[in-house]
């Protein structure tokens, strides 16, 4: 988990600090540098984080049932309910329209598709019944 200093910023600070990172990654040439951007910037921890982030609040639009990306993406019952909860307050609109735009959602299902096949247990009947939850 992310750790925020006790000591706060003025907000006038905060904002131009937000900007600044806005900028720098608006700004990035192709997706090479981005994700180099976010390499050198994001500590492996951090990035984990918001790729489990994306990937929870993508599947709550799409409907997927708590339980399984709870299973899929290794998060708690509660992080599911919070971005659930989230969600239907109207917290990602932007997500949601991008989530609705063809180029998205196929690069999305062909990455989520890789990731589901690396947490897949190899065999068995739990194998078997996760991959009857996804084709639901």
């Amino acid at each position: 988990m992310a750790h925020i200093s006790r000591k706060s910023l003025k907000r006038k600070t905060l904002d131009r600090i937000s900007q600044e990172l806005i900028e720098i990654i608006a700004h990035t040439r192709s997706r090479k540098e981005t994700k180099a951007l976010l390499e050198e910037f994001l500590t492996p921890t951090e990035r984990i984080m918001l790729g489990k982030r994306l990937a929870v609040i993508y599947m709550i639009i799409k409907g997927y049932p708590f339980s399984l990306i709870e299973t899929t993406l290794k998060v708690s019952p509660s992080t599911v309910a919070l971005a659930w909860k989230a969600s239907k307050r109207g917290a990602f609109p932007l997500m949601s329209r991008k989530i609705a735009s063809e180029k998205t959602k196929k690069e999305f299902w062909e990455s989520l598709e890789s990731i589901l096949r690396a947490g897949m247990p190899p065999m068995g009947k739990r194998r078997w019944r996760m991959l009857k939850k996804l084709h639901q």
